[in-house]
């Protein structure tokens, strides 16, 4: 639906979902269906398995936080953002090897947090996992931090002193 990605200045080179520059990553695409709605498609790889067959729960919830962020940037347009809350219901184990849609979509905007969730869903229609992701607006100083290298324990820039106050 959208014919331009937003320039994600925080996406990081290196992301392991989205990074095409990555290749250990998922090299996950995002495509927005409707006006608060996008997509992604993907199979899991083998070795991303807590069980021969099914998908850790790790990368399960790192599929439905990566969706939520994607869907949010595009349908939005917006890029200083940072997931403030992510909760996970699994509902059926997530399979390795077999096509799965990743869709996210946002449900309510607060002014300051924006609510999205997301559902993982099989080739067969059934649904693996449900969440819901609460996404933080970043402005002023935090913003900043984000764009200049990323925030690290105790909300300081990487390299930053403890008593550094920038």
């Amino acid at each position: 639906m959208a014919d331009e990605t937003p320039t994600r200045e925080l996406q990081a080179d290196y992301c392991y979902a989205c990074a095409p520059d990555n290749p250990e990553g998922l090299g996950l695409t995002f495509e927005q269906t409707g006006p608060d709605t996008a997509r992604t498609e993907v199979t899991l790889r083998p070795e991303l398995c807590g069980w021969k067959g099914i998908a850790h729960g790790g990368f399960v919830s790192l599929l439905i936080d990566e969706t939520a962020s994607w869907t949010f940037a595009l349908c939005r347009r917006e890029e200083h953002f940072a997931t403030r809350s992510l909760q996970v219901r699994f509902l059926r184990p997530t399979p390795t090897g077999e096509p799965l849609t990743v869709t996210g979509a946002v449900v309510e905007d607060h002014g300051r947090t924006i609510e999205v969730t997301g559902e993982i869903h099989t080739a067969d229609g059934g649904i693996t996992a449900r969440g819901t992701v609460e996404i933080a607006r970043l402005k002023g100083p935090m913003k900043d931090r984000f764009a200049s290298g990323g925030v690290r324990r105790g909300g300081r820039p990487r390299g930053a002193a403890p008593t550094d106050r920038g």
